[in-house]
């Protein structure tokens, strides 16, 4: 997470962007919680996390295989 707090800081455009997906769901779910499907929905925060999760990967790579 403090990964994406840090690239979201860094480029404003992208905040913007992902922001406005964010609220668009939120006014059409009227301030209640999300379901699944509007998650789902999301495109832009799907692709916002999936860059974050390529450039900074939860695990180091090995290159090594134990059998």
């Amino acid at each position: 997470m403090s990964f994406l707090a840090y690239e979201l800081a860094c480029n404003q455009d992208i905040q913007q962007k992902l922001l406005d997906e964010i609220l668009k769901i939120d006014d059409e779910t009227e301030g209640k919680k999300i379901n699944y499907d509007q998650l789902q929905s999301m495109k832009y925060f799907d692709q916002v996390i999936s860059e974050i999760l390529r450039k900074y990967p939860g695990a180091p790579v090995s290159n090594f295989c134990h059998f």
